[in-house]
């Protein structure tokens, strides 16, 4: 029921506190895969646009450089669920290619691309694409810096259909939610 308000109205400001607001983290992310699902799959060639993120984790730049980059911790929340783990099979490296894989509701996802620059702890910048949905592929820039104790991460994601921006946003918002306990439970 929340995700059908959440979806009519089209508003996902505040969605980071959505979990504390009645929303389930799955639900949303389902609704998120289905509005996704309405592309379609023939090239685009229209106008591009990007998104931008900036969140802070308790946690030095370097533990959370290698949350993207080391298989067992990027399962826990790259392209995972609250319930489930992803696949990921990542060669970090300028180069090399890496993909993501997950099964929910007997539908496989499958996130694939290329390493363009990894400079540890500092910057990550890879392709993006999701074939199944369309044969677009995005640029994904990921700069941290230390802040406050922890990492503040600078996100871009560039090359984005107009239209995906916000569903965009709510999944990596969605994402960052799931690394934080990943890196807390590193800690602790």
């Amino acid at each position: 029921m929340a995700v059908r308000a959440w979806r009519s109205q089209g508003n996902l400001a505040g969605w980071r506190l959505a979990p504390y607001k009645g929303f389930e983290m799955a639900s949303v992310r389902r609704a998120l895969l289905a509005m996704i699902g309405e592309m379609h799959h023939e090239d685009y060639e229209g106008p591009r646009t990007q998104v931008t993120l900036s969140w802070h984790f308790e946690a030095a730049p370097a533990a959370v450089f290698d949350a993207w980059i080391k298989p067992e911790t990027a399962s826990k929340w790259l392209f995972a669920t609250e319930s489930s783990r992803s696949l990921c099979e990542l060669d970090a490296r300028s180069g090399g290619s890496y993909e993501i894989t997950r099964i929910q509701d007997g539908q496989r996802y499958v996130a694939v691309g290329e390493y363009l620059q990894v400079d540890p702890p500092r910057r990550l910048t890879f392709t993006f694409g999701m074939p199944q949905f369309a044969a677009d592929v995005d640029t994904v820039k990921v700069e941290l810096t230390p802040a406050d104790g922890g990492t503040e991460l600078s996100f871009t994601q560039d090359g984005l259909r107009p239209g995906f921006e916000e569903a965009t946003l709510a999944g990596w918002r969605g994402m960052f939610v799931l690394l934080e306990t990943a890196l807390a439970g590193r800690a602790g």
